[in-house]
């Protein structure tokens, strides 16, 4: 038995055909095709046919009679429908009969009109949506962005969602233009091997795009695990104000980050969340401090010891620094210079 992918593009129907004779030819066939389809070994021989539909805008019948007198000629001539795959209708035979199939100026109408303004739009969606998402691959590099192997997987995924899409897109439109080229010399088109690997490609790209952005989100799910507090994490009370600590915090660790942990408290009045991040070495601390600063567009910074003081209004309300390997972010609602609390920060056995 086998399982193969044939959700081909309408622009490879006639590689379609070639693929499913060719697995007939090894005694592998199908009752019914998809976007995937399940090939059993039978050891018997038999004969596929891959047409397209398409209606004649002056004929009086309308398109679905049209689509009844269509189907009717296969079956007539002794073939079987099987299935359709997107635009393509696949029929079968146990003889290789010879069939009237659609005209060629029906189809290059088709392929000019419909099939060429859909290939351009898909190709500029595809170029859009890359230069949306990929700069974000490389110019993001905030450490937050990689706490988890999960999260790390879905910084990529657009890398090669994106990837996937051109090259399916840029495929089908140059073979749409050459199938328009072989229609106009009044010939049916031929079949090119090498498109084989082109749709293979674009298709597994996509796959493993999808299956990248579904394991990250269950990976960044199961990776975030939620523990007790412990007295290295700092308080509100260690700063000098009454608070009610939370019991838990959040906690993981990837590729790129040996440990991370944030957490979160609050009282009536004041606020501070605290995100911890610990390296291998200081050089690649600093580094992450660099890439958060360049993602995180702060009004005023304040530079000191092994960090700075960050504000967007009037008051320095967060800090970031480097400490023995670790980088650590508190962000807060108080005036961090007030009674030097930022001392009280730097000082702090994480």
């Amino acid at each position: 038995m086998k399982f193969k992918l044939t959700n081909y593009d309408a622009s490879d129907y006639k590689l379609l055909e070639y693929k499913l004779n060719n697995l007939s030819k090894l005694g592998y066939n199908c009752n019914s095709v998809d976007i995937f389809t399940i090939f059993k070994y039978d050891n018997k021989h038999f004969y596929y046919k891959t047409d397209i539909f398409v209606p004649d805008k002056k004929s009086k019948l309308s398109n679905r009679e049209q689509r009844d007198n269509w189907l009717m000629n296969y079956i007539d001539h002794g073939y079987k429908f099987i299935g359709k795959s997107k635009k393509i209708y696949i029929f079968k035979a146990e003889k290789n009969i010879k069939v009237k199939e659609t005209d060629n100026s029906l189809l290059l109408k088709y392929f000019k009109t419909n099939k060429t303004l859909t290939n351009i739009l898909l190709v500029f969606t595809a170029l859009f949506l890359s230069f949306l998402l990929i700069p974000n691959v490389f110019v993001n590099n905030s450490p937050n962005e990689f706490i988890t192997n999960g999260s790390i997987l879905l910084h990529y995924a657009p890398l090669v969602f994106c990837l996937s899409l051109i090259v399916r897109f840029i495929n089908n439109y140059m073979q749409t233009e050459k199938i328009k080229n072989t229609l106009t010399k009044q010939t049916r088109p031929k079949i090119n091997n090498t498109r084989e690997y082109s749709f293979i490609l674009s298709n597994w790209l996509f796959i493993i795009s999808i299956l990248v952005l579904i394991s990250g989100f269950c990976l960044d799910t199961i990776e975030r695990k939620t523990v007790p507090v412990n007295d290295n994490i700092l308080s509100l009370n260690d700063l000098g104000y009454t608070s009610d600590r939370s019991e838990t915090y959040t906690k993981s660790s990837s590729l790129f980050i040996n440990e991370f942990y944030s957490y979160f408290e609050n009282n009536d009045d004041e606020a501070l969340k605290i995100n911890y991040y610990r390296f291998d070495t200081n050089k690649k601390a600093n580094k992450n401090l660099d890439n958060y600063l360049k993602t995180n567009n702060y009004k005023k910074k304040k530079q000191i010891a092994n960090g700075y003081l960050l504000s967007n209004d009037s008051n320095y309300d967060s800090i970031i620094f480097v400490k023995n390997e670790q980088l650590i972010i508190v962000q807060t609602t108080l005036n961090l210079l007030k009674d030097d609390i930022y001392q009280k920060l730097l000082n702090f056995n994480y």
